[in-house]
């Protein structure tokens, strides 16, 4: 009677709960007029179960019940819905039971097999009550990463002969990740083993802390004893816990021996010997990798009295000895020093940073003490005069900037010249030059030039036509002139052609290149400015623009050709120096169609028209040889007639003169005679 009283108390709550107008609490053996809660059960709540077949790996689980389980034997995993009628109504709760087995799915949410899990209806969908099967009673899947805040507490797996293992089925990497992304002084990352003594750790410093092996250090330490390498059961390594002396066990021996490495890199010890041990002092032997001695500011002297230091090798490869400097300083550079009882000769390769000594990049050999010789076998190749510069070759004593005393053999074939020589100009062509001092590939000055004109070496398309060439030769003209650039040329005088000019009348003697022109040739002033440009200022308009390449002179960066890279006004613009310079000189702009005259091409029509000459003169003095004998013969008749003693023949003598001259100006000569 009384659990129907219950039952009767039951229903009458569930009935007044799901009025919307009804307010009171009801209380069920709760021995209490004064409920909790609105529905107050003190005692057990059970729910009626349904079953749903799960054979085809999938069910529909009805929401008309609060506990399902499902029947059958699926062979994979179950994926589960819930009927759409009657609906299911926010708070409705749900209880499902797989006792199969296989896992089952409901709402993205794992059922293991031989697990329940429990469903709330909120918000338009299922949402689990716990988190899936527990790992203590089952396995499972891990759907995502997984993080336990531990704060300041412990995780602890207590075992007394399981283990904690990762295994895999598939090829990949298993391992377990210790973190620790603090950067502090004290930070490390740590795996920890613990006895009944103590405690041995390996452990990864943070990139800030200087303990135990200093930032970003690996260290593996036992505080309690010991620290053993090995290799199944084999003591390999062993570091003394009280002396802290390492023993290698495979090389443990009687007396004190060496220790080697093959090959392979295997240890091995042996009795020190002189073939096992070899080192500088006593054997040769092989240098297996790069080796670095740091001197400092201390010196590595190789002291003999005969003997000499030699590197040498029979590979096909660079064999030597490299001296290297880093530092781009003003004063860095890689220098080989060689030093006798009076001072020094050096060899050296300035830094992209030094000036002194023919400027950045620059590779010098330099004798302090007394000439530079470059030679050969003994030879006087080249000479450097200590006191003067003075360049010799062939010589060791030159007395000019260059000085070449060394001649050769002739070079064969025909050849045109271009001479000076009894204070007269002489050109023409010959065979065979005699001794030659130089050779070059491109133009050169001197007292002679020869140049090669054998007929092997050339398509010849035709003879110049001499009378043509005096034409030409007659409309160039000489002009006196000076340079623009006073330094280098001073107040010269002149006598030769202009490029433009010849241009419009021989354009084949002119040719067109790169230079740079004196069209500005002016001192400046010059004030640093950002981005380590330099601003140079001029008192009249420089006529540049950005983009252009401009000669300049100073005093720590001498000569330097360098490209506009700003204009600020018609008077300034920027450039970038290697070294600041308070002044510079502006020698002028970069030009594309620099003129330059080939005076040999000149010199040649000069010649063809010296031929021509030469034909008109021939021509003349074959015309006046005529005229002269003609005019002889005239006299000579004129004195015969004249011993005519009687005017008849005298008058016939004149007849006949006269047709004589008519014959003569029929011929086209003619003469005066009195």
């Amino acid at each position: 009677m009384q659990n129907v009283t219950k039952l009767f108390l039951l229903t009458l709550g569930l009935g007044v709960l799901a009025g919307r107008t009804a307010q009171a609490q009801v209380g069920i053996g709760t021995g209490t007029v004064a409920p909790r809660t609105m529905l107050d059960v003190n005692g057990a709540l059970s729910v009626a179960e349904t079953t749903v077949a799960a054979d085809n790996n999938s069910a529909i689980l009805p929401t008309s019940y609060g506990l399902v389980r499902l029947t059958g034997s699926p062979t994979a995993t179950v994926a589960l819905t819930t009927a759409t009628t009657p609906a299911p109504v926010p708070g409705q709760h749900l209880l499902v039971v797989n006792p199969t087995a296989q896992l089952a799915t409901l709402a993205g949410q794992n059922i293991a097999a031989g697990q329940a899990l429990a469903f709330i209806y909120s918000n338009g969908g299922w949402v689990a009550t716990a988190g899936g099967p527990s790992f203590y009673s089952a396995d499972g899947t891990l759907t995502g990463s997984r993080t336990v805040a531990m704060g300041a507490n412990n995780l602890l797996f207590n075992t007394t002969t399981g283990y904690v293992g990762l295994n895999g089925n598939n090829t990949g990497v298993y391992r377990v990740e210790l973190t620790n992304f603090n950067s502090g002084n004290g930070a490390n990352t740590r795996l920890g083993l613990n006895n009944d003594a103590g405690s041995a750790f390996l452990f990864l410093n943070s990139s800030t802390r200087t303990a135990d092996g200093g930032a970003n250090g690996l260290t593996l330490r036992n505080n309690v004893g010991d620290l053993n390498l090995q290799s199944k059961g084999n003591v390999g390594l062993n570091i003394a816990a009280t002396t802290g002396t390492v023993t290698i066990s495979s090389l443990a021996g009687t007396g004190a021996r060496s220790v080697l490495a093959d090959a392979n890199g295997v240890l091995s010890a042996v009795t020190p010997t002189a073939a096992n041990t070899p080192n500088i002092y006593t054997a040769d032997g092989n240098l297996t990798s790069g080796r670095t001695l740091t001197m400092g500011a201390n010196n590595l002297t190789f002291s003999s009295n005969t003997g000499r230091t030699i590197l040498s090798g029979t590979g096909n490869t660079a064999q030597g000895i490299d001296l290297a400097t880093s530092s781009n300083g003003n004063n860095a550079h890689a220098r080989l020093a060689l030093l006798n009882d009076v001072g020094y000769a050096f060899l050296y390769l300035n830094s992209s940073g030094r000036s002194a000594d023919g400027g950045v990049n620059t590779l010098t050999l330099r004798n302090d003490v007394g000439d530079l010789r470059l030679q050969s076998k003994g030879a006087v190749g080249l000479n450097v005069a200590a006191t003067t510069g003075n360049v010799g070759i062939g010589t060791a004593t030159p007395a000019y900037p260059l000085d070449v005393t060394t001649i050769g053999g002739s070079l064969a074939g025909n050849y045109a010249y271009y001479a000076l020589g009894n204070n007269a100009i002489n050109t023409g062509a010959a065979t065979n030059t005699g001794s030659v001092s130089i050779r070059a590939s491109g133009r050169i000055a001197a007292a002679e030039f020869n140049a090669f004109s054998d007929a092997r070496l050339k398509r010849i398309t035709g003879f110049s036509d001499s009378k043509s060439d005096l034409g030409l030769l007659k409309r160039i003209e000489i002009t006196d002139y000076q340079m623009k650039d006073k330094a280098q040329y001073g107040d010269r005088a002149f006598k030769k052609v202009i490029a433009q000019q010849v241009e419009k009348v021989y354009p084949l003697a002119v040719n067109k290149g790169t230079g740079f022109v004196p069209s500005i040739y002016s001192t400046s002033t010059v004030v640093p400015a950002a981005a380590g440009q330099s601003v140079v200022t001029l008192v009249a308009p420089h006529h540049l623009q950005v983009g252009d390449k401009v000669k300049l002179m100073g005093e720590k960066n001498g000569t330097v050709e360098t490209m506009v890279l700003a204009v600020s006004s018609p008077r300034s613009f920027a450039v970038a120096l290697p070294q600041a310079e308070t002044r510079l000189f502006v020698f002028g702009p970069e030009v594309k169609d620099l003129r330059t005259v080939d005076y040999e091409a000149i010199a040649m029509l000069n010649v063809s028209a010296t031929q021509e000459l030469a034909k008109q003169v021939a021509a003349l003095q074959a015309a006046n040889a005529q005229l002269t004998a003609a005019n002889a013969h005239l006299k000579a008749s004129l004195d015969e007639k004249a011993t005519a003693s009687t005017l008849s023949e005298m008058q016939a003598a004149l007849q006949v003169l006269r047709a004589e001259v008519q014959s003569l100006k029929g011929t086209g000569i003619t003469a005066s005679a009195k």
